[in-house]
């Protein structure tokens, strides 16, 4: 029974958190308050703005966009190939492929395309995982969003019971703190 409430708990404590923000700003915080994030993962420069105490921001220390010896690389219309043939050459490299929502906001990115990728990602055990990739207030996706999202796009019934899943998000705050791949603002 403490071991359950414990894993609840765990899994509550790694919901609110958006891997991927292309700008952090004081509205953009705004919102990810209001949308009870706890982490904030972003591929911004220059930070200008104190996050509040509820919040910890995290900045990639590399481009995940074209930078594949990362843990977590971002999938984008550009590198979609580049990136399979890769996970082919090193299929233990990756811990999670990032899609953002301004790949299907600009559609950027071809869904069915991708929808025929996807499954080759889960046969590696590559867990894909979604961050909003805002630049501004509106463009914040609530964290619940964040999740479903996970749940139509992948063909993963159940990604909370999923072992890819459930090892990718043990091992993501791991990934987080460690240093060697992100810096804490």
């Amino acid at each position: 029974m403490i071991q359950e409430i414990d894993e609840k708990m765990n899994r509550a404590n790694m919901l609110p958190i958006d891997l991927y923000i292309k700008k952090i700003d004081e509205d953009i915080l705004k919102m990810a308050t209001l949308f009870n994030f706890k982490t904030l993962v972003c591929n911004c420069a220059g930070i200008q703005t104190v996050a509040p105490p509820a919040i910890t921001i995290y900045k990639y220390k590399y481009n995940p966009e074209k930078d594949f010896k990362g843990p977590l690389v971002k999938l984008n219309s550009e590198n979609l190939e580049a990136l399979a043939d890769y996970v082919k050459s090193h299929p233990n490299k990756i811990q999670g492929i990032i899609l953002d929502f301004n790949e299907f906001r600009d559609k950027r990115i071809d869904y069915s395309l991708l929808s025929y990728k996807l499954p080759f990602f889960q046969i590696h055990d590559i867990p894909i995982v979604f961050g909003s990739g805002a630049s501004s207030s509106d463009q914040v996706v609530p964290s619940v969003t964040l999740r479903a999202a996970v749940k139509y796009f992948t063909p993963v019934r159940d990604p909370d019971n999923s072992k890819a899943y459930k090892k990718f998000y043990k091992n993501l705050m791991a990934i987080l703190v460690q240093g060697k791949y992100f810096e804490t603002h």
